[in-house]
């Protein structure tokens, strides 16, 4: 199995890095730059055009993990979106990679990563959109510069969502 991107070249899977309701993570890397990202492969249309749509929408949003292209995989022909790859993994790695129990700063350090996801979901509920699934594991690090991005964009847009948005806020 490979992805054809028209921008990168050929992408081989390196290894699943998981799988949920509406589709499965490859890690993928490009044979010349050694340059790494994540390839999500949908289960099924729908799924994929949700995305999308959603992208677009929060696109200039900061701290939402977007996609970079729509590519192809070879072997069955599904249509699937590039990602940056967040290497130091989500929440829960990030968690299970400190000894907590001895950081002396633990309670600072986790409000000032938090600050900027809480600032991503207050962008979207601005746009009358909710996430509707947050959780540790969606929820990206970056190892270098230790930034955080939502991800898995499961997002809805409705009247009723507004109106507690409103009252919220």
């Amino acid at each position: 199995m490979l992805f054809k991107s028209y921008k990168r070249g050929v992408l081989t899977p390196i290894r699943l890095l998981g799988s949920g309701g509406e589709g499965r993570v490859w890690l993928v890397g490009t044979r010349k730059k050694n340059k790494f990202y994540a390839v999500k492969e949908f289960f099924n249309m729908r799924s994929l055009e949700k995305e999308i749509d959603f992208g677009d929408k929060l696109c200039d949003i900061k701290n939402i993990s977007h996609y970079h292209e729509i590519l192809r995989n070879s072997s069955n022909n599904i249509q699937c979106l590039l990602y940056k790859y967040y290497n130091g993994g989500d929440m829960v790695d990030l968690h299970n990679a400190f000894d907590f129990n001895h950081f002396k700063y633990k309670e600072q350090y986790l409000l000032v990563k938090g600050i900027d996801i809480c600032k991503a979901i207050h962008s979207m509920h601005e746009m009358n959109i909710a996430h509707r699934d947050i959780k540790p594991e969606n929820i990206l690090w970056h190892r270098e510069n230790v930034k955080q991005k939502v991800s898995d964009n499961i997002l809805k847009g409705d009247n009723k969502f507004k109106n507690l948005v409103n009252k919220l806020y």
